[in-house]
């Protein structure tokens, strides 16, 4: 085989991936079709978890489709389609071209802390409380990076370039208007660029094989690939050229061992070694290493903890209607149309603002705690900075979790997102003691000045 086009092509193929996931949060213009989109967002591995919980359709299970690639290829996800771990690349590449390259060395598994924060989002999960999923999920952490920090610098560029070309008679594109993220969500997407450039820069892909928790279950799973790197005892010669190269930290070149569950196949090695002691081939090939009867158990109880796991999660929690009824209501933000309630929304949105890139008029915004804890960095809609077309559906065609249930423009124009309901006590007429017909003019225009007439009550 030859693996120098092996690498090659899974550069290739990653590059693609990167572009296209990239473009769902700075297409500006919406220049790709919806169909693109929704391709690349039901290859997201937690995402497409959330959207069959949420919606039992199996139409497309791309969580599926990742764990079957898996099985048979390794953890090619984390190198090929995960963005974050494109990025990563991205950036470690650029060091490399900056800095002395880096030189990897072997290191020991920190197998407590891995699985440790694989159980406890587990665990979280199940229990009904999405924060570590919000907080750990490589594609929503890629979203917040490109949302409040990427898009931002890109409009305000396209808005310079508008402005002049418009100055030489040119008007071939349009200003666009964007709504900044608070503070707190900028600090926090900051924190997670600050740690994936470092991470990237000085230890590899330490991060995706210590913290993340879609890399550590897909490093269970490729224990039991078909197809695996291999060092060849025959002819290794121990110059530790693999694990030089190697920013998994998983080539251990003294004891010729190779940690294949650490391994994000990126095929750097394959194409290092001088004497080719490194193969990339099926299992089967090698009798010794044949499937026993130990293996196929781990992989049944593997599916059955996976299945079970599904069905734990799919299982809804409700408010009685007695307690929903003593909530205080003006606490609760606005979500968009069909999110059917803040409980669905909070239970399986993973704050990644796919929606927040394509809303057109910046309704939807990103919070830091507006939805508590539970909900955190969930976005909602700010009708203090912009309003929601009637007739968009751009945040439920793209949310890639399905929080936002997908509506053509006639269940759009139906869709209940609330209840309006007048609030005497905020109103100028109480606080500022105005005459009685300044209420009945708000009335009957649906608005009121100072904008303390309504609140929204979600059903």
């Amino acid at each position: 085989m030859n693996y120098s086009k092996l690498k090659k092509t899974r550069v290739f193929i990653s590059l693609f991936f990167f572009i296209t996931t990239l473009s769902l949060f700075v297409d500006l213009y919406r220049l790709l079709p919806p169909e693109y989109y929704s391709i690349i967002l039901k290859l997201q591995f937690l995402p497409s978890v959330l959207e069959f919980i949420s919606t039992h359709k199996f139409d497309f299970l791309g969580f599926i489709f990742i764990i079957i690639l898996t099985l048979f290829f390794g953890r090619v996800y984390c190198s090929v389609i995960c963005p974050l771990g494109i990025l990563m690349d991205i950036i470690t590449r650029i060091r490399n071209k900056i800095l002395k390259r880096q030189k990897f060395t072997y290191k020991h598994p920190n197998n407590i802390l891995r699985y440790s924060i694989l159980s406890l989002t587990i665990l979280f999960w199940i229990t009904g409380i999405i924060s570590f999923v919000i907080l750990l999920d490589p594609f929503s952490i890629f979203g917040r990076i490109s949302n409040t920090l990427l898009l931002p610098l890109y409009v305000y560029s396209n808005n310079i370039l508008t402005s002049s070309l418009e100055f030489l008679n040119v008007y071939s594109l349009i200003n666009i208007n964007h709504n900044n993220a608070t503070l707190l969500v900028i600090t926090l997407s900051l924190f997670y660029l600050f740690t994936v450039v470092v991470f990237s820069a000085f230890y590899g892909r330490q991060y995706c094989n210590l913290i993340c928790p879609v890399g550590t279950f897909l490093g269970l799973l490729s224990r039991f690939s078909v197809l695996k790197i291999t060092i060849d005892k025959d002819k290794c010669n121990l110059c530790g050229a693999c694990e030089k190269v190697c920013k998994a930290y998983c080539i251990d070149s003294k004891n010729m061992k190779l940690d294949f569950d650490r391994c994000v196949s990126c095929f750097n090695c394959l194409r290092v070694c001088p004497e080719s002691g490194l193969n990339y081939k099926s299992i089967f090939n090698n009798i010794n290493q044949s499937f026993s009867q130990e293996r196929r158990e781990i992989i049944v109880k593997s599916s059955a903890l996976t299945i079970t796991f599904i069905g734990l999660n799919s299982c809804t929690h409700t408010i009685p209607k007695k307690e929903a009824e003593k909530l205080n209501i003006s606490q609760f933000p606005v979500i968009p149309p069909g999110a059917k309630s803040i409980q669905h929304f909070n239970d399986t949105c993973t704050a990644c603002y796919t929606c927040v890139s394509a809303c057109p008029t910046k309704v939807l915004q990103p919070t830091f705690l507006d939805f508590g804890w539970k909900g955190i960095l969930q976005p909602k809609m700010d009708y203090w900075k912009s309003f929601c077309n009637y007739d968009c559906t751009k945040c439920t065609d793209v949310c890639p979790t399905r929080a936002i249930l997908p509506l053509d423009i006639s269940q759009k124009h139906l869709e209940q997102i609330g209840i309006a309901k007048f609030v005497k006590k905020d109103c100028v007429v109480e606080t500022e003691k105005k005459r009685l017909w300044c209420m009945c003019r708000a009335l009957s225009h649906k608005s009121c000045s100072d904008g303390s007439l309504w609140e929204i009550n979600h059903p």
